[in-house]
């Protein structure tokens, strides 16, 4: 549920970290290592805020959506999660924008709830 709940934060906060367009972030806790599928190719991005560097290379999110279904570990009845946000920005001409998904199913150790759902960030070169 770690993933999802920082997912669902970035979507209500709508950060933008500062920082070199062409500069690869530097290790620090505000950052997250992400598997996603992007145009069909797993691809890994650092992301921190809005913002996520591919091979060294800055792009910035265009849409992010969270949609999927919470299981309560109390036995209570599923709800429903849909969470979209959209940003303008982005660099001016840029390449076409590429969609990048990551599909979860994680349990919560602690509550034993679980989310099965997913996460679409629609990516464009910064």
């Amino acid at each position: 549920m770690r993933r999802v709940l920082v997912a669902l934060g970035i979507v209500a906060s709508g950060l933008t970290v500062a920082g070199s367009a062409s500069a690869a972030p530097k290790p620090n806790p505000d950052k997250n290592v992400e598997q996603f599928v992007c145009d069909g190719v797993p691809t890994t991005i650092v992301t921190a805020g809005r913002n996520g560097w591919i091979n060294g290379e800055r792009w910035v999110a265009m849409e992010f959506a969270v949609t999927g279904t919470v299981t309560p570990g109390d036995g209570s009845a599923p709800f429903p999660v849909l969470d979209e946000k959209q940003w303008a920005g982005g660099a001016t001409g840029a390449a076409e924008e590429v969609t990048c998904i990551d599909l979860i199913n994680e349990t919560d150790p602690e509550d034993g709830s679980t989310f099965v759902g997913q996460v679409v960030v629609i990516i464009r070169p910064a």
